[in-house]
């Protein structure tokens, strides 16, 4: 008798794998992609505390202040403000993923959203 696996039963096994990556592959890449949009928005959270901490240490209104600025490395680029309400917003993108609106409600997108630092209203997607 020969021992080992009929051709039948290796091409079964092959196309069980193939069934199960095509449902596992896409779950696992909207995983990472998610992952990595709320990495990029709680960076930029985490800049805007450093807005405030600057404020409050400095005891001063720092009024616009361009992201690099608050970072080691400029990984983010975009501007953090206050608006005359005391209004935290953020402007920021990584070159992957852009923010832009009040901190407290902030929305990621992909893309850059071609940041315009001047105006105060809401990036256009």
């Amino acid at each position: 008798m020969k021992k080992g696996f009929t051709l039948v039963e290796l091409l079964v096994v092959i196309i069980l794998i193939g069934l199960i990556s095509l449902i596992v592959v896409p779950i696992v890449s909207d995983i990472i992609t998610h992952s990595k949009k709320e990495a990029f928005k709680r960076s930029v959270e985490g800049l805007a505390r450093e807005y405030e901490y600057k404020e409050l240490s400095d005891n001063v209104k720092l009024g616009n202040i361009d992201t690099c600025t608050l970072q080691d490395t400029c990984r983010i680029e975009g501007t953090v403000k206050r608006d005359e309400d005391g209004d935290m917003y953020a402007y920021a993108t990584d070159g992957t993923y852009c923010i832009n609106g009040k901190v407290s409600k902030m929305r990621v997108v992909n893309g850059t959203c071609g940041l315009n630092g001047e105006e105060l209203g809401e990036i256009t997607f």
